[in-house]
C-alpha cells in the first residue's frame, strides 16, 4: 500500500500493519471479521469515488480552459481572471508547491496582465518585509545597475522561490516603471517576518531611528541582529530580550513625535516588525506559526493601505497561507485578510496534478534544491484526482460563482484532500479542506514541470 493510500485510509492501514496471531488466543483476529471490515472500507472508498464522479459533468460545464500552457507568453484565461478580480482589492495567488514552473509563470502572467489593465500597484511576496526594500528600490530606479541575483538573496528570500522565472518578473516590473510617474509605479514588498536580523539591521541602518536611541540601546539592537545572523532559530537570552522590548517601546514613543507623516508611517512599520519578531521568539512551533500568519496579514494590510481605493495589490504565497480557513489548526493569513477586507479579498489557489517540481527532498537527504517527481494521484478523495478526470488539462474553476449554484450544493458540503507540499516533499502531504470556505477560485494544472534548476548567466550577472 502506498503512503498516499495509507494516509487516505488510516483504519485500513492500521489493520493491515497490526500483527495478528501474537500467541494470545483472546487477541487473535477473526479473519472473517478482518475481511468484512476491509471490504466495508473499500466499499466506502469506492462509493465516495463514485459520488465524486457524479459532479464531473457539472464541473466540465463550469470550468474555463487555459490551454496547453507551453510558453511564458500564454495569455489564455487571463481576461477571465481579470473579470473575476475587477472589484477586488487584495488578490492572493497561491501555489501547491514553491517549486512548480506553471504556478510561478501563471502568477507572473496574471500580474503582468493586472498591472496595465486593472491598476495593480503592489506585490506582497511571501518573503521578508524588512529585506525586500532593496528589491523595491531596484524596480523603482532604472539607473540601479546592481546585481539582481545578489539583491534578491540579500533580501532574505528563501532559495526555493528564487528562479529565472521570478527574476524575469522583477525585471519586467522594472521596465514597466521606467517611464511612469511615481504615483503610477508598481512596488515590490515582502510581508513575512522570519529573520529578526534583517529587522534589526533595517532599524540600525535608519539614522533617524538611531537618533532616538542612546548608545547602550543601539548596542543591544546590534547584539540582537548578530545573534540571529548566526542562527535564525536562536533562543534569545532573557536579559537581551528584556532590553530589546525596552528599545521597541522607546522607538514607538520617539516616532510619535516626528513631524513628517510619511516618515512616521514607514518608521512605525519598521518598529512593528521589531515588535513582531520579539513576540515570535522563544515560542513553540505552533505559536510561531500562529503569529507568522497573523503578522503576514497585518503587514499585507499595511501594504494595501499605501494604495488608493481603486488600486489593487497581489499577495504571492502558499495555498495554505492564502486560505480563508485554518492552517495546522490556527487561522491562516487569508482568514485574517478575509475578516479585514470582506468580499474585496479573493483567494486563488493553484493546484498540481502529476509531474515534477523543484524542491528539497527530505527523504533522500539531497543537499540543495533538485527536480523531484510528484507521487501519482492515488487518493480518490482528493480534489486533484477529481480534477484530473475533467475534460481540460489546465483550467480555472470559480468557486465563488459556483457556490451560489444548486448544482454544487452537496459537493461543497464535503471536505476534500488537496496537495500541500511547500518547499519539500514529505509525508503526509495531503490536507483536508472545505473548498468554499477556503478558496474563491482554483487553477489546476494536470501535469507540471520543475522551476529552472539554476539562475541563468544573463540574469545572475545583470
Amino acid at each position: 500500500m502506498s503512503k498516499a493510500a495509507s494516509h487516505s485510509h488510516p483504519v485500513a492501514f492500521y489493520m493491515l500493519n497490526f500483527e495478528a496471531g501474537n500467541g494470545n488466543a483472546k487477541q487473535r483476529f477473526n479473519m472473517k471479521q478482518i475481511t468484512f471490515a476491509l471490504l466495508a472500507i473499500l466499499a466506502f472508498a469506492n462509493a465516495s469515488a463514485q459520488s465524486l464522479d457524479n459532479i464531473i459533468p457539472t464541473l466540465n460545464f463550469n470550468i474555463e480552459n487555459i490551454g496547453d500552457f507551453n510558453t511564458k507568453e500564454e495569455t489564455q484565461g487571463l481576461e477571465v481572471i481579470g473579470k473575476l478580480l475587477q472589484d477586488k482589492k487584495v488578490i492572493a495567488l497561491g501555489e501547491a508547491t514553491h517549486g512548480t514552473l506553471e504556478h510561478t509563470v501563471f502568477k507572473a502572467n496574471i500580474i503582468k496582465y493586472l498591472i496595465p489593465n486593472h491598476s495593480l500597484k503592489r506585490i506582497a511576496f511571501e518573503s521578508e518585509m524588512a529585506g525586500s526594500d532593496r528589491i523595491n528600490q531596484f524596480v523603482l530606479n532604472p539607473a540601479d545597475q546592481s546585481n539582481l541575483k545578489d539583491i534578491v538573496k540579500e533580501s532574505g528570500m528563501f532559495d526555493v522561490f528564487i528562479s529565472d522565472e521570478l527574476l524575469e518578473l522583477i525585471l519586467w516590473i522594472r521596465d514597466y516603471n521606467e517611464d511612469k510617474p511615481d504615483l503610477e509605479k508598481v512596488h515590490f514588498a515582502g510581508m513575512d517576518v522570519q529573520y529578526p536580523a534583517l529587522v534589526a539591521k533595517r532599524i540600525l541602518n535608519t539614522p533617524k531611528l538611531m537618533s532616538l536611541l542612546n548608545q547602550a540601546e543601539q548596542k543591544s539592537l546590534q547584539g540582537y541582529a548578530e545573534l540571529f545572523h548566526k542562527d535564525i532559530f536562536a533562543v534569545v537570552p532573557k536579559e537581551l530580550l528584556t532590553r530589546i522590548i525596552l528599545v521597541n517601546k522607546k522607538l514607538a514613543s520617539g516616532i510619535k513625535n516626528l513631524d513628517n507623516r510619511d516618515s512616521v508611517s514607514i518608521y512605525t512599520q519598521y518598529n512593528s516588525l521589531l515588535s513582531q519578531s520579539i513576540k515570535m521568539r522563544n515560542k513553540s512551533m505552533y505559536l510561531q506559526s500562529y503569529y507568522r500568519d497573523k503578522y503576514m496579514a497585518d503587514n499585507t494590510e499595511w501594504i494595501a493601505n499605501q494604495t488608493a481605493d481603486n488600486q489593487k495589490i497581489v499577495v504571492w504565497a502558499h495555498n495554505g497561507h492564502i486560505s480563508k480557513g485554518l492552517l495546522s489548526k490556527h487561522n491562516a493569513m487569508g482568514l485574517w485578510l478575509k475578516r479585514k477586507f470582506s468580499n474585496k479579498y479573493y483567494a486563488l489557489a493553484l493546484l498540481a496534478g502529476e509531474g515534477s517540481a523543484r524542491l528539497y527532498n527530505a527523504s533522500d537527504k539531497i543537499k540543495g534544491l533538485s527536480k523531484v517527481e510528484l507521487p501519482p494521484l492515488s487518493n480518490s478523495s482528493s480534489l486533484e484526482y477529481l480534477f484530473s478526470r475533467t475534460k481540460y488539462e489546465n483550467f480555472i474553476f470559480n468557486v465563488e460563482t459556483a457556490g451560489a449554484s444548486n448544482d454544487f450544493k452537496e459537493f461543497f458540503k464535503r471536505d476534500l484532500y488537496i496537495r500541500s507540499i511547500g518547499p519539500m516533499l514529505i509525508w503526509p502531504m495531503d490536507i483536508k479542506v472545505n473548498l468554499r470556505k477556503s478558496f474563491d477560485g482554483l487553477v489546476f494544472f494536470r501535469t507540471t514541470k520543475a522551476l529552472s534548476p539554476q539562475l541563468s548567466a544573463s540574469l545572475s550577472t545583470f
